[in-house]
Parts: C-alpha cells; structure tokens; sequence
C-alpha cells in the first residue's frame, strides 16, 4: 500500500488513478481482518476486548481525523501531497509492524483450500454466530448513514458549511474514546451486557437527533451515538471470536468483511431512508435498524465472560 500511496500522484491520467486506488483499497482491507485475527490469537480474554478497543476506535477516528488531515494538506500544498504524507506514515507503520508487533507463537496447520473452506461453512453451522454476524452489518452501516444523514441535517435546518459540519463530526471523537473501556466494563458485566447496552445506546443517541431543534443537544446526541457503536464494536469482536472456536480466526477474519461491507451500505441506505419522509422519519428509521440488531441480541444466549 506504502508502494501504491506514492505512485497515485505520479499518474495524470484519470482511469489509471481509479485503477490504482482500487489496489490501494485491496491492499487496505487486508489490515482490519489480520489485525483483528492476531489480537484474538496472542492476547488473554481480559486484555483482548480493551485492545480491540483501542483498534476499533482508532477505526472510528481515523474516519474523521482524515479528512481533516487530507482537506488541511489539499489547501495548503495541493492534492499530491495528500498521498506523499499518506506514504510517509504508511512507510512508518510498516516499520512498526516489522519490529515492534510481537509475532504470534499459532503456526497455521489448515493450509490447505479444503480445510480453510471447511473452516469457512462450520460457520454459518452456529446459530449464535448468524445473529452476531446480523448485528455486525449494522454497526459501521448505521454509523456512516447516521453521519450521512446529520450533515444534510445540519445543513438543512442549522444552515452548516461543511468545515463546520466537519467539526461536529469531531466532536464525536468524545464518544470514540470509550472504545478501550469495553474491555474493563466487559470483564465486571460479561459481553452480553455490554452489547445490549451499546445497541441501547446508539439507538438512543439517533433518536435524540431526530427530535431536537437544538445544535448543542444534537452535538451531545451524536456523541451518545457513537458512544454507543464504540463500546459495541470491540465487544461484538470478541463475542465472536468465543462463538468461533477453533475457528476463532476465521470467524473474526468475516466480522471484519461484514463490518466493512454495512460501512460501504451505508451511504445507499442513508440516501434511501431520507427519500422516505422528513428528517424525524430518516432518523426514526435509522433508529430501527438498530433496534433491529438489540433485539437480535437477546437471542444471543450463555455466559460470555471475558475470563
């Protein structure tokens, strides 16, 4: 990707900078997966969901702190030097990974396409892991409608440009922050819990949006939100990993194609919704998705503790 990121300015042509954007993306979405997978491998269940945690919400933040970052540089040197600082630091981060992430001591023995199939459909064999896999396509889905709808919110009723529709979603930065405390609340009140109350929350953050004309009490609302989808995040991904099994790395390998694939729903789903009715209504049946997913949750059943 290192590779890639500095090559994209190098070409003028249109067509060949959506080609190599598309590999840039490829090359991109391998990270999610492996990363999650390692951390399932090498940590304890108590010190796992806190480390996802912390991956997750850097997931959440990047999402805003890059567009700050790429529309900051964009201004004051130009579009090429988005990508020439992007190699930079993915140039950094793959020094970090050489020598600093410790290597996992779990040799794969299934290398072989049957097994890894195999692996693949005992899956989808697990009731429990079908409702999980259900919730997680409405995570990072609900979260970019949810800011897809607020910004044409704020612009319709509050009259935002979109650097200060940029700032709002800053703010949400807050709500991020309580990733890494999943961990902690998890090991006193099991993951069950942690979930529901997550979904709850979020739920709750969409449809304080919808019914306020105030700008500071939709700011709040929005951090609710995302409080919400933080906590539930790295703790979906370690319920995962215990309905997994054996599977385990398998199992959170499609959590992370899952998560991504409601992520690219999302705009599709925020644009159809708005078209529906006003913006309560658009709000109300964001809402809905979600409570969708909460109540799919108390299907889940068993004592999921992190010990």
């Amino acid at each position: 990707m290192t590779i890639i990121t500095f090559a994209i300015p190098l070409f003028q042509q249109f067509q060949w900078i959506i080609i190599l954007r598309c590999f840039q993306g490829l090359a991109a979405a391998t990270f999610a997966p492996v990363a999650l997978a390692l951390v399932v491998d090498k940590y304890s269940p108590k010190k796992m969901v806190t480390t996802i945690g912390f991956i997750s919400s850097s997931f959440l933040i990047s999402g805003i702190v890059g567009q700050l970052f790429s529309s900051y540089i964009a201004q004051q040197l130009g579009w090429a030097y988005v990508f020439y600082y992007s190699g930079i630091i993915y140039l950094f981060t793959v020094l970090v990974v050489l020598f600093l992430i410790p290597k996992t001591d779990i040799k794969q023995t299934d290398n072989n396409w049957r097994d890894m199939v195999g692996g693949f459909l005992k899956l989808f064999k697990k009731r429990g892991l079908i409702y999980a896999y259900t919730i997680t396509i409405t995570l990072l889905l609900s979260f970019v409608a949810y800011y897809t709808i607020l910004g044409e919110y704020l612009t319709e009723i509050f009259m935002l440009g979109e650097d200060n529709i940029l700032y709002v979603r800053l703010v949400g930065i807050i709500g991020m922050l309580f990733a890494p405390f999943a961990g902690i609340l998890s090991n006193r009140l099991g993951l069950l819990p942690i979930l529901r109350g997550g979904l709850f929350l979020a739920t709750l953050g969409v449809i304080l949006s919808g019914i306020s004309t105030n700008i500071y009490f939709v700011v709040s609302s929005s951090v609710v939100f995302v409080t919400g989808i933080a906590l539930t995040v790295p703790t979906l991904i370690s319920l995962v990993g215990k309905l997994g099994g054996r599977n385990h790395g398998i199992a959170v390998s499609l959590y992370a194609f899952i998560l991504f694939v409601g992520a690219s729903l999302g705009p599709i789903v925020a644009v159809t919704i708005m078209n529906i009715g006003n913006n309560f209504m658009t709000f109300i049946l964001l809402a809905s998705i979600i409570i969708i997913s909460l109540v799919v949750s108390f299907l889940l059943r068993g004592d999921y503790s992190t010990s």
